[in-house]
């Protein structure tokens, strides 16, 4: 079964504005609800699978679905995998008293290097093509390491029984190159995001 994250209907930039001048309960209640509801998807399927079996958090950040996957299921192994560095020191922190396991690499279709593009309002793997014409002229672009979940998957033996990807738009990379496992061996449930941009 695959769960679709609900789109946000407001503008990105009118969510960064209200986010900024409203109290945080009153906008997680009336402009970042979509995010409090595949929190709650989430939780409900970390709870469903066996304790003992593999969860991944494919565009961890800073590891809310992680942790809450924990909060949930106390025994299963928990993976983050998480490409941007301006990110991994906060993410790390957050995980380690979670017995969560950052991999500090990026998701695409097979292993490697990618460009990275990080910015403030949404971070993403680059296109071939280079920088698009709605990127920010300041956002900073690293080279990252990639994993395809098949070779990572293989090498630690491992079957992810519940997948979260949250990519920006680079879902269809991490589903090519996962194939195996999400074809092949079928994992319980995957959660993934349109790539309609965060919260």
């Amino acid at each position: 079964m695959m769960a679709k994250k609900p789109c946000n209907p407001w503008p990105p930039l009118l969510r960064r504005l209200l986010h900024k001048i409203l109290p945080r309960r009153v906008y997680r209640r009336y402009i970042g609800r979509h995010e409090d509801t595949s929190l709650a998807i989430w939780r409900r399927l970390a709870r469903s699978v066996d304790p003992g079996t593999v969860i991944l958090d494919i565009g961890a950040f800073y590891g809310e679905f992680s942790l809450a996957a924990r909060e949930e299921n106390y025994a299963a192994e928990i993976f983050a995998f998480e490409p941007n560095p301006l990110n991994l020191d906060g993410l790390r922190s957050a995980c380690e008293s979670g017995r969560i396991e950052v991999v500090a690499a990026a998701v695409a279709e097979k292993d490697g290097f990618v460009r990275f593009v990080c910015d403030s309002a949404q971070s993403h793997i680059a296109d071939d093509d280079g920088r698009t014409a709605s990127e920010p002229q300041d956002a900073r672009e690293f080279c990252a390491p990639a994993v395809a979940i098949d070779t990572w998957a293989t090498e630690r033996s491992v079957i992810p029984s519940l997948v979260k990807i949250d990519v920006e738009g680079a879902e269809s990379a991490v589903l090519r190159g996962a194939k195996r496992i999400f074809v092949r061996l079928q994992p319980s449930e995957v959660v993934f995001d349109s790539g309609s941009g965060g919260s």
